[in-house]
């Protein structure tokens, strides 16, 4: 599998609601508080950072942001989400310039994590509704953003993400001007680790359904991304402290804006996408065999040349399947763009 690495290698259910850890006062939800919500199949906890680690840390994971649990009814005992991790967690805010230092030892992490640490407050809107919120002053990128997860049965969380830069200039460097949004899948022990999507493995390739493998390759943390067939190769500083999060294969591509992820435990996770590429944003997904024969099945928005005040975002779907299944895959996927048909975001 080639891989373009530029400036590396030159390139209607029942409703149950309950709080795990309550509000402290009015409106005000404590530290690492879950939302707990059990909604048509699903059973999930989704938290926020709430100023956890307001002034970093290396323990910088033990409140992470997103979705903490994720069972179905079916399989109660099968969490869906690695230990003490998320999914649909806001991970990063990167640019092709981002700094850090020896994190792992000094807690020092730059312009690196920045979503793990100060306030990433929560807001309960209604019994299906969470919304992760973040402050432009909390965020070293100068950035505010948000994300909304809306539970309905049987088994769907749809996902709204926006960001807005106050001031695009610090996106702006001699290699790129692109803004982007890394959101983490911490998943379960996965069947195979790999990924499945439909693209192409080829320019003059037919349409598919393609098994992404993450090569072996330490110089990108056992990883790189997949982006759709139109997307160009994006440029970044060679000094960049993620190119493995910004490295991107050349093929294969995707052609549909979903993937889907076999569990250990048979179940499907599956995430859906409301767009693919344009040239002012775009959807990619890294693969990465990250700790111990563990997979991330991340994904990330881009922006390029963003806009001073300009908010920008995305939105999808996340399923949790019983079993892994190619045409219910297909068949949801469809579901959820007529769902959003006429409709735009943000």
């Amino acid at each position: 599998m080639n891989v373009s690495r530029v400036a590396l290698l030159g390139f209607a259910g029942l409703v149950v609601v309950s709080v795990v850890s309550g509000p402290t006062s009015a409106g005000i939800i404590a530290p690492c508080a879950s939302q707990h919500l059990t909604i048509g199949d699903l059973v999930l906890d989704i938290r926020g950072n709430e100023g956890s680690q307001p002034t970093g840390g290396t323990d910088q994971t033990k409140c992470m942001n997103g979705i903490s649990s994720l069972t179905h009814v079916l399989l109660p005992s099968a969490n869906a989400v690695s230990a003490n991790r998320a999914l649909l967690d806001a991970e990063h805010i990167l640019s092709a310039v981002s700094t850090g230092s020896d994190f792992s030892k000094t807690g020092n992490f730059g312009t690196f994590f920045t979503p793990r640490f100060g306030a990433f407050s929560t807001v309960r809107a209604t019994a299906e509704q969470v919304t992760l919120h973040r402050n432009a002053f909390d965020e070293r990128w100068n950035a505010a953003y948000s994300d909304t997860f809306t539970v309905s049965a049987p088994n769907r969380i749809d996902f709204a993400s926006t960001i807005t830069p106050m001031d695009a200039t610090k996106f702006t460097n001699p290699y790129g001007t692109w803004m982007m949004r890394f959101q983490a899948n911490y998943t379960a022990a996965m069947l195979d680790r790999a990924i499945w999507f439909v693209g192409k493995l080829g320019p003059a390739g037919a349409e598919q359904w393609i098994r992404g493998n993450a090569p072996d390759d330490p110089g990108l943390v056992y990883g790189g991304s997949y982006r759709h067939e139109l997307s160009p190769v994006l440029a970044f500083d060679p000094a960049n402290v993620a190119p493995y999060n910004l490295a991107a294969y050349d093929w294969p591509r995707y052609t549909k804006p979903y993937f889907i992820v076999p569990l250990a435990s048979g179940q499907m996770l599956q995430v859906i996408f409301d767009r693919t590429y344009s040239p002012v944003d775009e959807i990619r997904w890294p693969e990465m065999k990250w700790f111990k024969g563990k997979l991330a099945t991340d994904y990330t928005y881009i922006v390029r040349h963003p806009v001073s005040g300009r908010t920008y975002g995305y939105r999808g779907r996340l399923l949790l399947e019983p079993s892994f299944d190619f045409g219910v895959a297909a068949a949801n996927a469809a579901a959820y763009h007529a769902d959003i048909a006429g409709t735009s975001w943000p």
